[in-house]
């Protein structure tokens, strides 16, 4: 390929960065030396027995790299797209700026641009010295989304939708302990603020939000009507700290509430590091096993990662939802998990469960799945009109 336009418009990318034609040509010279090295079996053998990130679909990796072998144009954009995400600040921020159809030879090259950068993330948890159990399953989150692609379309695969979701990983910002993902979030985005008084109680205040009636945040699947609506605020003062707190059924209260300084403290506020606790798929949310992965957190990231001073852990999930509590029995894992966090109400689209558990599976709601009794009542409830909200939680590290 001659110039960079004809590479694109053959693999099927509709837009892209133009700084990627500034070293386009050097990843050419780099082709034509070294050919699709990354696709040969040689080079995945020796790759998959240091990293052990495939462990369950390896073969269909190698077929996947055949296939990209044999078209030069899709191996050549797999080297440039590895080649740009080398600039990580500056590819995340471009990231917006790319723009790709769904064909199966471009999603492998997609994929294999990231197994290419997976040595470089490999260096950066072999640096901080996190242990090699932790080490090897944080690096299978690669194959996670080759086998959550599976589960989407019955056949093994990759889609452009995982990229973002990655450089997460390839940044060594996110580790795999135990049953449960953590995540080293600079800034807590969502506008609460959290207080804890002289006997360990807390209080949330939600801030610079429009609120619905209800109490639940405006424009909230089923919460669309602006009448009566209101908008929270936060005023502090040398003796006291005054804003809209959170009941206990995740609502926002109307009236305001005043804490006083000399009784209560700000623990918590938007833009303070916290981290964030993401849920793979697959397996329960057994208590213990979760306990287990909190506890090697705390450990983990105070002897590998001292320079993170986290304020509080975090979570943004469908499984935080108060309204799971109308659906579920009491004492089942999701609702034991919940009691984990204190939650708060967040904008949200209500279609995560969907996309979740169900996958996207379906036309209609009719036709979702019924496999479990959390399918089949989640599909009761959606038929009937109602959505699971995602909402917000934290929880403090008492030894801190």
């Amino acid at each position: 390929m001659r110039y960079i336009e004809d590479l694109m418009r053959a693999v099927g990318v509709s837009k892209y960065p133009g700084r990627w034609a500034g070293f386009y040509q050097g990843v050419v010279e780099e082709y034509r030396e070294k050919g699709p090295f990354f696709t040969e079996t040689g080079y995945l053998n020796a790759f998959n027995e240091k990293y052990r990130v495939f462990t369950r679909c390896f073969s269909d990796l190698l077929i996947a790299g055949e296939k990209l072998r044999n078209s030069p144009e899709h191996a050549l954009f797999s080297l440039l797209f590895n080649r740009a995400m080398r600039d990580r600040e500056l590819f995340k921020e471009e990231l917006k700026d790319f723009a790709a159809e769904d064909r199966e030879l471009l999603n492998y090259a997609l994929l294999f641009s990231m197994i290419t950068a997976i040595p470089s993330a490999a260096e950066k948890l072999e640096k901080k010295g996190v242990p090699y159990d932790i080490y090897y399953a944080t690096l299978a989150c690669f194959e996670d989304t080759c086998l959550d692609f599976m589960a989407r379309f019955d056949r093994v695969g990759y889609h452009a939708g995982y990229i973002n979701w990655l450089q997460l990983y390839l940044d060594g910002r996110i580790l795999r302990i135990g049953r449960l993902n953590f995540e080293t979030r600079n800034r807590l985005n969502e506008p609460v603020h959290v207080f804890r008084n002289n006997r360990g109680e807390y209080k949330i205040f939600i801030t610079d939000t429009r609120i619905h009636k209800s109490g639940m945040v405006l424009n909230t699947p089923g919460y669309e009507d602006k009448e009566e609506s209101f908008e929270t605020g936060f005023v502090e003062t040398d003796g006291f700290y005054e804003g809209n707190s959170v009941y206990r059924n995740n609502r926002v209260c109307r009236e305001k509430t005043r804490l006083y300084k000399n009784e209560w403290s700000l623990v918590l506020s938007v833009g303070d590091p916290v981290i964030s606790v993401h849920i793979p798929a697959g397996g329960r949310l057994i208590a213990g096993e979760c306990e287990a992965s909190y506890s090697k957190a705390r450990e983990i990231f105070k002897r590998y990662y001292p320079e993170f001073r986290y304020k509080a852990f975090h979570c943004y999930s469908w499984l935080l939802s108060p309204q799971l509590e109308e659906l579920l029995p009491e004492g089942s894992n999701i609702l034991q998990f919940q009691k984990k966090y204190m939650r708060y109400p967040t904008i949200c689209t209500g279609e995560d469960v969907l996309t979740f558990v169900f996958r996207n599976r379906f036309k209609d709601y009719s036709d979702m799945s019924e496999n479990t009794s959390l399918e089949r009542a989640l599909k009761k409830y959606h038929i009937g009109g109602k959505k699971i909200h995602e909402t917000g939680g934290v929880f403090f590290d008492q030894t801190m």
